[in-house]
């Protein structure tokens, strides 16, 4: 996320919003999509935890009732809305404290698995507002950098249809398998009313697949 890469990032926020929420022949097409999604946006911490549970101790979903009817309540709009990317962009999102990235860059494959959705922007400030201090640096947060490519169908922009739509959150399938490239870069983010400047460690990666699965391979 250089500057101009910020620069740019609020036309990337409307160009998606026009692609994947801008109805053809159906004005309601919006206000359908926010209620479809509004259960994840309202609980998506407890929904998410459920996910990651499963999956640490390899049981199945089943055994946390709530969590496996959110998640069919989730999976069904998500792949009601997917549409191709219109064209290749990078969405970010931030790193909590509990996770060790760079532990998970460090193993022979360079990949991590994500069992739980994943809710990402276009915007590096909004997804550095969801960033904790690095276990490594503390003086830095860090964020991801992730690349969607054209035509690939990983997730859907809410954007305007979520209950926060000024994060302009694109959110990814639950299942996503990353490939971490590059080395990870120490970048300044500049606040464009504030001027307040945060320094951001940026680790790159690229998707390798999405099973919609506990599992990775």
């Amino acid at each position: 996320p250089n500057e101009e890469e910020s620069n740019t990032a609020t036309k990337l926020y409307q160009d998606l919003d026009e692609q994947y929420n801008t109805p053809i022949t159906d004005p309601s097409y919006v206000g359908r999509k926010f209620l479809a999604f509004s259960r994840y946006t309202v609980d998506s911490k407890h929904i998410n935890k459920g996910l990651i549970d499963a999956y640490k101790h390899d049981e199945p979903l089943e055994l946390n009732p709530y969590a496996h009817r959110e998640v069919g309540a989730i999976d069904q709009p998500l792949n009601a809305h997917i549409k191709p990317a219109p064209f290749y962009f990078h969405v970010y999102t931030g790193i909590g404290s509990g996770l060790n990235i760079m532990q998970h860059r460090e193993n022979v494959s360079h990949t991590m698995f994500f069992p739980a959705y994943t809710s990402t922007t276009p915007l590096p400030l909004i997804a550095n507002k969801f960033s904790k201090r690095s276990t490594d640096k503390p003086d830095y947060s860090e964020i991801l950098r992730i690349h969607i490519p054209k035509g690939s169908e990983y997730g859907t922009h809410l954007g305007s249809a979520a209950e926060l739509s000024n994060e302009a959150e694109f959110l990814l399938h639950r299942g996503t398998l990353l490939h971490y490239t590059d080395e990870p870069r120490i970048v300044k983010l500049k606040h464009p009313y504030s001027n307040e400047v945060k320094t951001v460690i940026v680790h790159n990666a690229r998707i390798i697949r999405q099973t919609r699965s506990l599992k990775s391979k």
